[in-house]
């Protein structure tokens, strides 16, 4: 099957191709590119789990020009050295799920713009200070997103480079302005699909349709070269999605229906509330759309079964259907918040609209929802022993979400669920790279490679928390060393601290 992915638009691209096909073009930041020599590095190849020791790296036009044992490279003249001896050598990292321009992070009716605007001077930064040097914005402000990642590519703002898409096929506004809203015929959906490539989508972001208009979807996304990601929603079958093309399917969504024996009476209890009937019920108040979600859901997981649950890892493997888990979302949303520590170190960077969920521990349902938790942990570590591809995405902002940090939870959440800390690293950078079809030019270090780099203070296969432990970020061939790096995190500081002055004071 021909699919609209992301891995077969570009296939036959070369690198510059890709690049411009794909506008992940060379980005620009604050420091100017340099030509930049990095001696006696600790180089760790993410392809293969070997660290190569005292390693030197020329860098040069934003791109790795050489890269081999100190001594051995042929240095260039005036170049800026950087000893970086007891340091690792890593790719840029990648958040494969984020919204940016989900919310307005400064609180509206505070005096001054209240935009979402606004939300690239927190955002941003925070990227570039956690080594996320890459995006996939999983639906937004096109137009705005758009303007971003060209300020970032002319050297107006520092941030990661930037894979962006509208508003979701099925929610609750216009993908892009002039697009038809609401999606009730295929030829709505087809003209929203169409609205989106030509603003410039670099993918389709599905939320729900009902089910007799998702083949019009995938049929329209198919002619316009654009890939599908995004959700599953609860009235069709996870392997149907998958079968249909999908690149990536986010959330664990409809993964605890698709491998219960229950599967087909839980899909049926779900559509049953799409028919005339069904809504009616809802409207008046007798059903709850929320606690028969919570029912199903908690059915589906005491009535796994093991050779439904195989059989779906490996169609999924076979279909190439990415899985981005979110692990991080989920336990935010389920009411783990994670430890004080943590809260309290995030609390600086902490935005009015991050308010967290209050359970209450003795309730069945908050039970229900750590044993979801506890589901997702295990799910994700089965499929990547069943060979499920996996991406790391945060799902930020929200609750305890702040970009860049939140990736670095979703890498150790991975550990936890079973992965190697190189699976984890390799979730991160080359697994994204491969998604994006951009391994010519991302993903590892090698010549002719983009020069997105950290540099970590210890080896993360032997502990992925090292991650978070940067000297330095080269981001497109540019330098960020550590009081920089600092100094970003400091700036997201202070516009945090000034937007939680200007939040409205609660109403009693």
């Amino acid at each position: 099957m021909t699919r609209p992915r992301l891995t077969l638009r570009l296939a036959t691209l070369g690198a510059a191709s890709l690049l411009v096909a794909y506008n992940l073009a060379a980005q620009g930041s604050a420091p100017p590119r340099e030509t930049i020599v990095i001696v006696h590095a600790q180089v760790v190849d993410v392809a293969t789990g070997v660290v190569r020791p005292k390693q030197t790296l020329v860098i040069a036009g934003g791109r790795i020009q050489a890269m081999g044992a100190d001594g051995k490279v042929a240095l260039p003249r005036g170049a800026r050295t950087v000893d970086a001896r007891g340091l690792y050598a890593t790719p840029g990292l990648w958040d494969m799920h984020a919204h940016l321009s989900a919310t307005s992070m400064r609180p509206r009716g505070a005096s001054g713009p209240s935009t979402i605007a606004g939300n690239a001077d927190f955002v941003l930064p925070l990227f570039v200070a956690n080594g996320v040097t890459g995006v996939r914005d999983m639906s937004g402000d096109l137009q705005l997103l758009r303007s971003w990642r060209a300020a970032v590519t002319a050297g107006q703002r520092l941030g990661p480079r930037l894979v962006v898409t509208g508003n979701k096929i099925g929610g609750t506004a216009r993908v892009v302005p002039g697009a038809p809203f609401p999606l009730t015929t295929d030829d709505d959906i087809r003209s929203a699909v169409r609205a989106l490539k030509r603003d410039g989508a670099d993918f389709v972001k599905y939320l729900e349709l009902p089910a007799v208009r998702f083949p019009a979807l995938m049929a329209a996304a198919r002619a316009e070269g654009l890939p599908v990601a995004g959700h599953v929603p609860p009235w069709m079958p996870l392997s149907e999605i998958s079968d249909a093309g999908m690149a990536s399917t986010e959330h664990l969504l409809g993964m605890a229906q698709a491998t219960s024996g229950e599967e087909a009476t839980l899909l049926e209890e779900a559509r049953n509330e799409q028919t005339w009937w069904g809504q009616l019920l809802i409207r008046v108040g007798i059903w709850s759309p929320e606690r028969r979600l919570a029912d199903r859901q908690r059915r589906a997981i005491a009535s796994s079964a093991e050779a439904k649950t195989a059989q779906l890892f490996a169609r999924l493997k076979r279909n190439a259907t990415w899985q981005v888990p979110t692990l991080a979302a989920i336990r935010h949303i389920n009411g783990m918040l994670d430890d004080s520590t943590m809260r309290e170190a995030r609390e600086a960077y902490r935005l009015p609209f991050m308010v967290g969920r209050r359970k209450d521990w003795a309730s069945g349902d908050t039970l229900a929802n750590y044993a979801f938790v506890r589901w997702a942990f295990q799910t994700t570590g089965d499929m990547h022993r069943a060979g499920v591809p996996l991406l790391a995405g945060s799902d930020m902002p929200g609750t305890n979400r702040l970009a860049g940090f939140s990736l670095h939870d979703e890498l150790g959440y991975l550990v936890q669920a079973g992965l190697s800390p190189l699976d984890a690293l390799r979730a991160a950078t080359i697994r994204p790279a491969e998604f994006l079809a951009a391994r010519d030019s991302l993903g590892t270090l090698e010549p002719g490679k983009l020069a997105d780099i950290l540099l970590v203070r210890g080896n993360p296969l032997d502990d992925i928390t090292r991650m978070q432990q940067l000297d330095a970020v080269i981001v497109d061939g540019r330098y960020i060393g550590r009081r920089d790096l600092d100094a970003l995190l400091a700036q997201a500081r202070t516009l945090a601290t000034q937007w939680r002055a200007e939040a409205p004071a609660p109403t009693p």
